[in-house]
């Protein structure tokens, strides 16, 4: 067959084909790429089946925090965490003595298995769709995905999940929740800027889907003119099965 010929029939089908249909069948496969990941995010592993190191860098004004930390599930409860570095140099002993690590499930995992897994592919409308990626927005933003102090800004912003599509099963890899516009809470602050995202990948040996990085950003300001502005940035990384790792 001719070159000219192929070109002919694959332009001649492409306009036989009613374009709804052609939409119908796109907002089909994406509804079934988010279904998947979706079910992957609700039946990922939990934190207590991994160790992990994890770098927490804070800036809120003249407060500064930049510590190493381990995480080790299969230590006793009050010993699971450990601080590795502290502002770049080895703790001493007031500050180990000083150091208290979380308690239970770290909010990454569970934002993963709990709210990610529990989402409708109902409620995100697909944005864009590529070999590699699909983003969708969230028709409403859940205060499921925020702190305490800040579920009240829920109905001001915007969300966004990014699937990746690269592997054999596709997965969130990314969650986005930002304020397209300032916006005051109450009369006593105006946010101008909120954003915090969310970012997983699998392990490169079991597959399950863990925390890559956490980053949250947020400029007020408040009563008399006071502005604060804060940075925080997680970072996860060293993850190593809890039985295979000696204690």
């Amino acid at each position: 067959m001719s070159r000219f010929l192929l070109a002919t029939l694959i332009l001649v089908a492409a306009l036989v084909v009613p374009p709804g249909a052609r939409a119908s069948a796109a907002e089909d496969d994406a509804r079934a790429l988010l279904e998947q990941a979706i079910e992957l995010a609700r039946t990922s592993m939990s934190e207590t089946r991994y160790a992990y190191t994890r770098h927490l860098r804070l800036d809120v004004g003249d407060t500064r925090i930049n510590r190493v930390e381990r995480y080790d599930p299969r230590r006793p409860a009050s010993e699971r965490w450990q601080l590795l570095e502290s502002d770049g140099h080895v703790p001493d002993a007031e500050e180990l003595a000083d150091y208290e690590g979380d308690e239970g499930e770290g909010r990454a995992f569970r934002l993963y298995n709990e709210v990610i897994g529990d989402l409708d592919p109902d409620d995100a409308d697909l944005v864009e769709m590529t070999p590699e990626r699909a983003v969708y927005r969230l028709r409403e933003t859940s205060a499921a995905f925020l702190d305490e102090d800040e579920k009240e800004f829920a109905k001001y912003l915007d969300s966004r999940l990014i699937v990746d599509r690269r592997g054999p099963v596709p997965y969130v890899a990314e969650l986005d929740i930002i304020a397209p516009e300032a916006f005051r809470p109450s009369i006593a602050a105006r946010i101008n800027r909120f954003e915090t995202r969310f970012r997983y990948a699998p392990h490169p040996v079991t597959g399950d889907i863990l925390p890559e990085e956490v980053f949250v950003e947020l400029a007020l300001k408040a009563l008399f003119l006071i502005s604060v502005e804060a940075e925080t940035r997680i970072t996860f990384r060293d993850f190593v099965p809890a039985s295979g790792e000696s204690g």
